[in-house]
């Protein structure tokens, strides 16, 4: 039986393609919630470092407000406010995070949180939001509430101690005021951002749109490789392969959109990988048949010519 090398490439991409959508579905577990920060409490027990609790606003209750100590800005190191020390955290899984809402006003230059993670060996590492997007993004200028978030992820499979102390600080690089609301300690087997506001969908939903893009990519590729080994209904192979080609180019096309829009990685990856295999796996497929059918209609027109 002749094998269709195409289809064989095509099956094996849509598999691997696939095992990868269930894998990332598979580590988006949902978080666990150690611990809601209350700034009221905080300050009762010691812990906040100054800095003003400000009047609620809507859902947002008893925001801590952060105002720089620079009074213009500058290009040399950043100035630092601690904001708050968090003892015995109780963590016990590979990733942690702090994540809660941040607003700021005015902030001139670059503005960002940091947290520090303190080990029991004497060991400390930090994290800053100085991406340039997202709920790890920077701050600059005047934002309304957005997520925001500091995570860490530890080695994996790391048996190490978990950090006995996280501290919050804020860096300002010249005038500003950061709000922050609802901040909370989070831990999780996996590292899960939240999507950005504005982003078409979130990295879960990435992972599920992944996975059954794929299932249906193989699936298309196993009908495809079914009616063409056994010579079944030409047109519906090629109508087929027809679909494949066009889903994949309308894809692939959307996929070049959300990068151009900046959308995350979550967002316009799986649109380019699918839209990607599909469009050339489609293609070259529907190129085989015509030349397949074409083939099929000269040895007609041989076989007449000698009937004749």
């Amino acid at each position: 039986m002749k094998i269709n090398r195409g289809l064989v490439f095509l099956g094996s991409l849509a598999v691997v393609f696939l095992m990868c959508g269930t894998s990332t579905a598979e580590e988006s577990a949902g978080p666990n919630e150690l611990m809601l920060i209350d700034w009221q409490q905080m300050q009762e027990q010691g812990h906040l470092k100054g800095n003003e609790i400000a009047p609620d606003e809507g859902e947002r209750l008893h925001p801590l407000k952060i105002v720089s100590p620079l009074k213009e800005a500058g290009n040399g190191l950043p100035a630092m406010v601690p904001i708050l020390e968090l003892p015995a955290p109780k963590i016990s899984k590979q990733v942690f995070m702090l994540s809660g809402w941040v607003r700021y006003e005015n902030v001139q230059g670059t503005g960002f949180l940091e947290m520090w993670s303190l080990f029991p060996d004497g060991s400390h590492y930090f994290t800053r939001t100085l991406a340039g997007t997202g709920p790890m993004g920077l701050m600059a200028g005047t934002s309304d509430w957005r997520p925001i978030q500091l995570p860490f992820q530890m080695s994996p499979g790391s048996n190490a101690p978990r950090p006995n102390k996280l501290i919050l600080n804020a860096g300002f690089q010249g005038p500003g005021s950061i709000w922050l609301s609802g901040l909370k300690v989070i831990e999780s087997d996996q590292l899960v951002i939240a999507s950005q506001p504005g982003s078409w969908w979130n990295d879960r939903a990435a992972a599920w749109i992944g996975t059954i893009g794929g299932t249906l990519l193989g699936v298309l590729g196993g009908l495809i490789g079914f009616f063409s080994q056994k010579k079944l209904m030409p047109g519906v192979t090629r109508n087929l392969k027809v679909a494949m080609a066009s889903i994949g180019g309308v894809t692939l096309f959307a996929g070049l959109i959300a990068f151009v829009l900046r959308q995350p990685y979550g967002v316009y990856y799986p649109l380019l990988m699918l839209g990607l295999i599909a469009t050339i796996c489609g293609t070259i497929l529907l190129k085989r048949h015509q030349t397949e059918q074409a083939e099929i209609e000269l040895r007609q027109m041989e076989a007449m010519d000698i009937e004749g």
